[in-house]
């Protein structure tokens, strides 16, 4: 089976120029302080301060009206905690629901992993090399071919685009790797053998694979 990543390189991609240019600006504030001189003499402030004298009661009380709590705030309080609790478990509830719900799709799925199953939005491929509609494979996001055991599909995120394919027995030899490519212009194929690197297959894995013409 092929591994979950798909390459996000290609042998024959061209590297992508990117030209960048980078402008720093720098403002400088400065900030003058002005003074003002003016002739004759300059008088301080004063520095006696008058404050008012301080009142002390000798009951301790400081003024004011002294605050009371009525029996129609705590009512409401009442009311308002027992609606956000209900609305509370209404939410664990229908969190739980689906959760539940999609652990058992997930469990369905795991089940039929060797199906071949088809995608609406992904119509079956008609293969002129197998003489055959080759159907989308939902689970590895690819077609898959099932007489060759081989999972193909077009790379559009590489430039030129290109279809990689999966052939199972001779990819699988490259552990997390093996993706293959045709280059028609070379009328080779290549392997990935590491992240961003391609070689060569060897002909002796080469004799009994399939590819598209371009």
């Amino acid at each position: 089976m092929p591994p979950s990543s798909k390459p996000s390189s290609s042998h024959s991609s061209r590297p992508s120029s990117s030209h960048s240019s980078h402008s720093s600006h720098s403002s400088h504030s400065s900030h003058s302080s002005y003074s003002h001189h003016s002739g004759g003499y300059h008088h301080s402030p004063p520095h006696h301060y008058h404050h008012p004298p301080h009142h002390h009661s000798g009951y301790g009380y400081s003024g004011g009206y002294s605050s009371r709590s009525y029996g129609g705030n705590s009512i409401l309080g009442n009311c308002v905690g027992v609606i956000a609790f209900v609305v509370l478990i209404g939410i664990i509830a229908v969190v739980a629901f689906w959760t539940i719900k999609n652990r058992e799709n997930g469990q369905n799925q795991g089940n039929n992993n060797q199906i071949t199953v088809s995608d609406p939005s992904h119509q079956p491929i008609y293969v002129a090399a197998l003489g055959r509609d080759v159907p989308w494979n939902t689970q590895y996001d690819s077609y898959y071919d099932k007489q060759t055991d081989c999972y193909f599909f077009l790379n559009t995120d590489v430039d030129p685009p290109i279809w990689q394919y999966w052939f199972e027995g001779v990819s699988s030899q490259y552990g997390d790797y093996g993706w293959l490519e045709w280059d028609a212009k070379e009328s080779r194929w290549y392997v990935q053998t590491k992240e961003t690197k391609w070689e060569l297959l060897p002909e002796k894995y080469a004799s009994d694979l399939w590819h598209f013409d371009s």
